[in-house]
């Protein structure tokens, strides 16, 4: 069997796909101060997207007290 690639994604088209992407980035008075890491992502959501998938996106902040929620706004407009 061969792991689906960016390239032999076609077949599938309209499963769902599990994303580890690193969002651990700067947040300063509620604020992302560097989004160099999230703009990186995004061709690759975007290539997914069209391919037909739905993308499950994970990733981690630094300390326990972190939270992804302001990250995850961002996607959500």
């Amino acid at each position: 069997m061969t792991l689906p690639t960016l390239t032999n994604i076609e077949r599938l088209r309209g499963g769902r796909i599990l994303l580890r992407v690193d969002f651990n980035m700067p947040i300063v008075d509620g604020v992302v101060s560097d989004d160099f890491r999230l703009l990186r992502t995004v061709p690759t959501i975007l290539k997914l997207r069209a391919a037909g998938l739905r993308i499950v996106l994970i990733s981690h902040r630094g300390e326990k007290e972190d939270s992804l929620e302001l990250i995850a706004r961002l996607f959500v407009k």
